[in-house]
C-alpha cells in the first residue's frame, strides 16, 4: 500500500513538473542563453577578451603583458571549444602553467553565464 503511494505521489510530481519545465521563463532564459551564445562567437579577438575582461576575466601575468599576441588569440581560439563542451577544466592540457590558468578563467567565466553546452 505505501509502495503504490509513493508510486502515485511521484507521478503527480512528475505531472506537476512538466509544466514548470517548459514554462515561458524556461524558454526566455534557453532563447537568451542561446543569443548570448551567438554574440560571444561572433565577437572578433579584441572584442571577446574586453567581454571577459567586462565579466571578470583576470589574466595571468604573461597574458596580461602580452594581451594581443597571446590573450587575443588565446580566447578567440578556445571560446568555440569551450562553449561546445569539447575543452573544460578537469584536466591541465597545457604544460605552461600560465595556459592552464587562463583556460580555467575563461571557463569559469562561461560556467557563470551559463552558456556552455552540455552543462
Amino acid at each position: 500500500m505505501l509502495c503504490r503511494l509513493k508510486k502515485l505521489l511521484l507521478l503527480i510530481f512528475a505531472l506537476l513538473l512538466i509544466p514548470v519545465l517548459s514554462s515561458p521563463a524556461a524558454v526566455r532564459h534557453a532563447e537568451t542563453t542561446a543569443l548570448l551564445r551567438e554574440k560571444i562567437l561572433s565577437m572578433n579577438p579584441p572584442e571577446l577578451l574586453s567581454f571577459l575582461l567586462e565579466e571578470g576575466l583576470v589574466l595571468p601575468e604573461d597574458y596580461d603583458v602580452h594581451i594581443t599576441e597571446m590573450s587575443e588569440p588565446f580566447v578567440y581560439n578556445k571560446t568555440p571549444l569551450i562553449l561546445e563542451g569539447q575543452l573544460d577544466d578537469s584536466n591541465r592540457p597545457y604544460s605552461y602553467t600560465p595556459s592552464n590558468q587562463m583556460l580555467f578563467r575563461i571557463y569559469a567565466i562561461y560556467e557563470k553565464l551559463g552558456v556552455i553546452e552540455n552543462e
